[in-house]
């Protein structure tokens, strides 16, 4: 993709199918495996919108409007992770209350680095040093339950306590 100055702060470009450059379209044809991103709109709340003028000395060269002023998303502390470590932590149960000994729960982040752990006698898990300002996937299996919601999505800004998986039957 490719970002420059327009009419709304920046244009997406993309290659087409014939391997040209062309604007991005947003259509449900060009995309597959669409699934809800849980924390989207956690996200979306923490941008701040702001009005501003371009950086550049000329801006009719550019096709911007001197006097136009361009509203945007300001973003950097969204976007930006700190080196902080969290933990996330919860318990695997039955759908009667009871915890699942030995099931295993994996973290897994956005590089693909997967950590894995074994629920104890109560079924409780735990990761620690979990970098905040990343998005993981976590994730339940078990050999003797099945789970409705096995993945999850979360968004790790702090510590993360009771993630609970509840299994379909006892």
């Amino acid at each position: 993709m490719i970002y420059g100055p327009g009419a709304a702060g920046s244009t997406q470009l993309c290659r087409n199918a014939s391997n040209e450059i062309s604007t991005c379209s947003s259509s449900r044809r060009y995309k597959n495996n669409i699934v809800d991103f849980q924390p989207g709109l956690s996200i979306i709340d923490r941008l701040r919108p702001v009005t501003f003028n371009w950086n550049v000395s000329n801006q009719a060269d550019m096709g911007l409007s001197q006097f136009s002023h361009p509203i945007g998303f300001w973003a950097p502390e969204v976007l930006i992770p700190t080196a902080a470590s969290v933990s996330v932590s919860g318990r695997v149960l039955m759908a009667g209350g009871a915890g699942i000994r030995n099931a295993v729960v994996t973290l897994t982040d956005s590089n693909g680095l997967i950590r894995t752990t074994v629920t104890g006698s109560l079924g409780r898990y735990a990761f620690a040093e979990v970098e905040v300002g990343q998005v993981y996937v976590i994730a339940v299996r078990s050999k003797r339950f099945r789970f409705t919601d096995p993945a999850r999505i979360i968004s790790v800004d702090d510590h993360v306590v009771d993630l609970d998986f509840v299994s379909e039957g006892q």
